[in-house]
């Protein structure tokens, strides 16, 4: 099986990922845990309600009213029904993916001096819902003119075994950010925790970030491709709005749902949590 190699901590901690089964691995194969799929582990309370109302408006869409169904089409048409909820998602991920891919070319570019090929104009974008993700993440580029040091860089914190993938990291105004970007319809709680997680594991590969843990911060683009405006959550607003409590607090959060993602996985019945497949 193809894997790439992210040589983290100066190679002293490689970090393996397998694309087709969307794993990570340490340098001598045990898996790691993946942050987004740890945050799973957090209960959604309005997910449900969401899916049920989404797949009923799925299963009403095919009706016509004085219509009579046989077995065979009410069968079908609930199999239909029941994929809503996922093509419904499918095209807006799709749509994030290209504004993320977008994006992480423009804060490459600018890491590189703006040399090299420049990223697509942003006019020549031809999906609405892409370009308006891209021209919010390029407004607030104007107003706030980060310093890039990294775009898409993977994270991973060999004290507590868990990684993931930091979408940007940038000095903005002389303090240490860990940038994420949404592209979806609102921004959760768990943002908060995840991005604190990426923080807490920055920080601890990267000694000589560490006089910036003071001053470190969280910062989430909040770039919705379809409904709503952008919004920049900063560390105050995180801390205010969102979860309630400060990096530190929510990263000491993300590992206790850490401890019970490694009780699920590693009990006997793992697959009741995860299914069939691996997380």
């Amino acid at each position: 099986m193809s894997k790439k190699r992210y040589h983290l901590y100066d190679g002293q901690h490689p970090l393996d990922f397998e694309k087709r089964r969307h794993i990570y691995s340490d340098g001598s194969g045990h898996q790691v845990a993946n942050a987004t799929g740890v945050l799973k582990m957090l209960n959604k309370p309005k997910l449900a309600s969401w899916y049920g109302r989404i797949t009923a408006e799925g299963f009403a869409a095919q009706m016509e009213p004085g219509v009579s169904y046989d077995e065979l089409e009410i069968l079908a048409m609930t199999k239909e029904a029941k994929e809503t909820p996922n093509k419904y998602s499918g095209g807006r991920m799709d749509a994030g993916t290209l504004a993320h891919d977008w994006m992480e070319d423009f804060v490459n570019w600018k890491i590189k001096g703006e040399k090299g090929p420049t990223p697509k104009p942003v006019e020549k974008i031809a999906n609405p819902n892409i370009r308006k993700s891209v021209e919010g993440f390029l407004g607030w580029h104007e107003r706030t003119q980060p310093e890039y040091i990294f775009a898409e860089r993977p994270c991973y914190s060999v004290e507590h075994q868990y990684c993931g993938k930091v979408d940007a990291i940038a000095i903005i105004k002389d303090r240490l950010h860990v940038i994420d970007f949404k592209t979806g319809k609102g921004v959760w709680a768990e943002a908060g925790i995840q991005v604190a997680a990426y923080l807490a594991a920055i920080l601890e590969e990267m000694p000589h970030l560490a006089s910036c843990k003071e001053r470190a911060r969280r910062l989430i683009l909040h770039l919705p491709a379809f409904e709503g405006n952008p919004k920049a959550w900063e560390e105050e607003d995180i801390e205010k709005r969102l979860t309630g409590y400060s990096w530190e607090r929510d990263a000491e959060i993300f590992t206790a749902l850490l401890d019970l993602y490694y009780w699920a996985w590693n009990g006997p019945n793992r697959w009741v949590f995860f299914g069939k497949s691996r997380p």
